[in-house]
C-alpha cells in the first residue's frame, strides 16, 4: 500500500491532476448537476427501470441521469438508447472500458488492455471518479428517491462542505487497523470526523451520497485507492461506505467530511423463528430490517434504501409492515442477518 500511496501522492501534486480538476471545474452546464446510478446487467438493470420511473413521473425531477455499468456485458447500447427514450436525459459509460492510469492499483488486465473487472464496490468509487458532472448524486441501483433530489444540491451544510454523506443504523464498526492502514491516528481522526462534538458520529451509509468532484477530486481518488485495495481493507470495515470518511481524513480533509444530522428510520417485516440472539441456540422472532428510510437535513424522507426485497423480474415483493422514524443508535441490530429486536 505504501508505494500504491506514494504513486498516488505523486499525481495529486502534479499538474495532470490539476488539468483534471479544472476539466472538472470547467464542465458545460448541462453537466453541472446530476444523478449517478451504478447499474448494469439484469438484476441491476430492473432497479434502475423502477428508480428512473420514479424519479420522472412520480417526483417530476429533471435532473440528467449517467449509468454507470461494469463491464461490456452488463449494457448494450439498444438497452441504453431506451432508457434514454422513455426516461432522458439518461446517458451511460463502462466504468470498466478505459485502463486505469500509473497512480491507481491494477493487480491484473485483461487481454484487451481493460482493467480486470474489480468488485462491485471498488467499480462504484472508480465510477465516481469518471462521471461527467462536476456535483454527483451518487445512487445505488437499490436506493430510491422519496422527494425530488434536486433541493438537496442547495443543502446548506453541502454548499459549505461540498460532500454530503448519510449516517447508518450503528457506530464504530470500522476497526483501528484499518485508519493505521491509511496512515492515520484513529483516535484524532475519530475524533476529526466527529467535529468535536464529544460522542462517535453514526458510521457512513453509501446508498447515496452527494459530492463536489471539483473541490474533492483529491479526496475521491484517496477513496479509489483505498477501495483498491479491498483484500486488506474490508476486513477491517463494511466496504465502501466506511471508507469515504477515511479518505476525507487521509486527504486532509476530515474537516470537510459532511453527514446529514437525521438518522436513519426502519422499514421492516415480522420474521418468524429468524431473529438469532447473542447466547441463544434457538432463534426468535423478530423484526427482519427490509431497508433504510434516509432524510434529508430538514427530516424529511429522502430516500428508501432497500437492504431486500428489492424489484425483481421474477417475482413480487411483498408489502411492509413496519416503518419507523429515526431511529436511535442499535447496538442490538446484526447487519450480518439484518434483524432488529423490537416489541410487535
Amino acid at each position: 500500500m505504501r508505494r500504491q500511496r506514494l504513486l498516488l501522492d505523486a499525481y495529486l501534486g502534479s499538474a495532470a491532476f490539476a488539468a483534471a480538476r479544472d476539466r472538472v471545474l470547467r464542465a458545460p452546464p448541462h453537466r453541472q448537476r446530476g444523478v449517478l446510478v451504478n447499474a448494469g446487467g439484469r438484476k441491476l438493470l430492473t432497479h434502475l427501470v423502477v428508480t428512473l420511473r420514479v424519479l420522472r413521473h412520480h417526483l417530476n425531477c429533471t435532473l440528467p441521469v449517467e449509468v454507470a455499468w461494469h463491464g461490456p456485458d452488463e449494457m448494450d447500447a439498444a438497452t441504453l438508447a431506451a432508457l434514454d427514450s422513455h426516461f432522458g436525459p439518461v446517458t451511460g459509460f463502462d466504468a470498466l472500458a478505459q485502463p486505469l492510469e500509473q497512480h491507481h492499483r491494477n493487480r491484473a488486465t485483461s487481454s484487451q488492455g481493460r482493467p480486470a473487472k474489480l468488485g462491485p464496490w471498488p467499480t462504484k468509487v472508480l465510477a465516481l471518479l469518471r462521471s461527467s458532472f462536476r456535483h454527483v448524486l451518487l445512487l445505488d441501483s437499490d436506493s430510491l428517491p422519496l422527494a425530488d433530489p434536486s433541493r438537496l444540491f442547495d443543502d446548506p451544510l453541502y454548499q459549505q462542505r461540498g460532500a454530503l454523506f448519510w449516517p447508518d443504523f450503528w457506530p464504530n464498526w470500522v476497526q483501528d487497523d484499518a485508519y493505521r492502514l491509511l496512515g492515520l491516528n484513529a483516535t484524532a481522526a475519530k475524533a476529526l470526523l466527529a467535529e468535536g462534538k464529544g460522542w462517535g458520529r453514526r458510521d457512513c451509509e453509501s446508498g447515496q451520497l452527494l459530492v463536489d468532484r471539483g473541490r474533492h477530486l483529491d479526496a475521491l481518488e484517496v477513496a479509489f485507492y483505498a477501495n483498491s485495495f479491498d483484500d486488506v481493507l474490508y476486513s477491517q470495515v463494511h466496504g465502501d461506505k466506511d471508507l469515504f470518511p477515511l479518505a476525507f481524513a487521509a486527504a486532509g480533509k476530515g474537516r470537510e467530511y459532511a453527514q446529514v444530522v437525521v438518522p436513519p428510520g426502519g422499514v421492516f417485516r415480522w420474521g418468524k423463528g429468524q431473529l438469532e440472539v447473542k447466547g441463544q441456540k434457538t432463534a426468535v422472532d423478530g423484526w427482519q430490517l427490509v431497508g433504510a428510510i434516509q432524510h434529508d437535513n430538514w427530516g424529511a424522507p429522502a430516500f428508501f434504501h432497500r437492504t431486500m426485497n428489492k424489484p425483481s423480474l421474477d417475482s413480487e415483493q411483498w408489502p411492509a409492515e413496519l416503518v419507523t422514524g429515526p431511529l436511535p443508535i442499535r447496538h442490538d441490530l446484526n447487519p450480518k442477518y439484518m434483524y432488529i429486536q423490537l416489541s410487535p
